[in-house]
C-alpha cells in the first residue's frame, strides 16, 4: 500500500469519456514504479483477485483495453488504457441507470471492506 496513487493500490471512481458510465473501482497506480513492468501489474492483480472474496464486483481482466469508439485523442486512449490496466476489481453503472443511493453507499462500503482486506496481504 502507498500514500502515492501512481504506486499504490487504491479505491477510484473511474467516469467513461464517451459511453457515460462510472466504474467503481479497486485499482493499482500503474504510472510510478510499475509504468514498465507489464508483468508484475498482472501478477499483482492475479494475487489479490485469488486471495480475496469479491462476489459482488467484478474481476478486472488482465491487460484490458477500454473499448472507445476512436474520437478519444491519443494521451485520453493511453490515460484509459492504463487505468483499464491497474483495475483489480470494479462494479460498472450507467449514467442513464444508476442505482439508488442506498446501493451505492452499500457497494462503496463493500469496495472499502475489501480494501481493508488487501492492505493485509503480503504485496512486494
Amino acid at each position: 500500500m502507498s500514500t502515492d496513487p501512481k504506486n499504490g493500490i487504491f479505491i477510484d471512481y473511474l467516469f467513461g469519456w464517451e459511453d457515460h458510465e462510472v466504474l467503481l473501482t479497486l485499482l493499482q497506480g500503474v504510472d510510478g514504479k510499475l509504468k514498465d513492468c507489464p508483468d508484475k501489474i498482472d501478477n499483482i492483480k492475479k494475487l489479490v483477485q485469488t486471495k480475496i472474496d469479491c462476489a459482488s464486483f467484478s474481476k478486472s481482466m488482465s491487460r484490458g483495453s477500454p473499448v472507445t469508439n476512436g474520437t478519444l485523442s491519443k494521451s485520453k486512449r493511453n490515460r484509459a488504457k492504463s487505468y483499464a490496466d491497474g483495475m483489480i476489481f470494479h462494479k460498472k453503472y450507467t449514467s442513464s441507470s444508476l442505482p439508488e443511493s442506498r446501493r451505492l453507499e452499500a457497494d462503496l462500503n463493500e469496495i472499502i471492506r475489501i480494501y481493508d482486506k488487501v492492505k493485509r496481504l503480503e504485496i512486494k
